[in-house]
């Protein structure tokens, strides 16, 4: 299950807007800052002497789902569309059950999938940016 809060709504399972979950990644940052990582190279000695600090900062990351459509009576393109426009602009959270993370985000872009023929069913990813991987929380 996933739920996203749209900058002040309510929180909304996903299924409020006819999507499900198909992917999402396990990966949520925890990418160390090249800039707090300083080496030093000695030619006279072998490999380097580095310095971390003990709290090192974390790189900015994409978090990339992949949902699908379903509606027997919408079109998919309308509906897939009307749901982005929502987001666009604002800050999210996205809580993702499964993983048991909760993501502050906003909107970075889509990618469109594929479209089932003769079905009103479609995948699409949507890209989230976590510009503060610090405030992810884990349950």
């Amino acid at each position: 299950m996933m739920r996203i809060k749209i900058g002040g709504d309510a929180i909304k399972n996903i299924s409020a807007w006819n999507l499900e979950l198909i992917k999402s990644p396990d990966n949520f940052g925890g990418k160390i800052k090249d800039n707090n990582i300083i080496t030093t190279d000695f030619p006279e000695e072998d490999g380097e002497v580095i310095y971390m600090p003990p709290t090192p900062k974390q790189e900015a990351f994409d978090y990339t789902v992949t949902l699908a459509f379903h509606n027997t009576t919408e079109k998919p393109s309308v509906k897939i569309n009307a749901f982005v426009n929502q987001l666009i602009g604002k800050v999210l959270v996205v809580y993702n059950d499964y993983k048991g993370v909760q993501l502050e985000c906003r909107y970075k872009g889509y990618k469109g999938g594929e479209l089932y023929k003769n079905t009103n069913v479609a995948t699409f990813d949507l890209i989230f940016r976590v510009s503060e991987p610090n405030k992810i929380i884990y349950y």
